[in-house]
C-alpha cells in the first residue's frame, strides 16, 4: 500500500517539474521575442533614415 502512495507521489512530483519547466520555457521565450522585436525595430527605424 505504501509503495502505490510512492508511486503517486513520485508522479505527481514529475508533474509539477515537467510544468515547470514549461511555464519557464515559454517565459524565456517570450523574452527573447520580444528583445528580437525590439532590435527589428530599432534596425528598420535607422534604416530608413534618409541623409540629405
Amino acid at each position: 500500500m505504501i509503495n502505490g502512495l510512492y508511486f503517486y507521489l513520485a508522479i505527481i512530483i514529475v508533474v509539477f517539474f515537467f510544468l515547470g519547466y514549461k511555464i519557464f520555457a515559454k517565459k524565456r521565450n517570450e523574452k527573447r521575442d520580444y528583445e528580437e522585436r525590439e532590435d527589428n525595430v530599432f534596425y528598420y527605424a535607422v534604416k530608413n533614415i534618409r541623409r540629405d
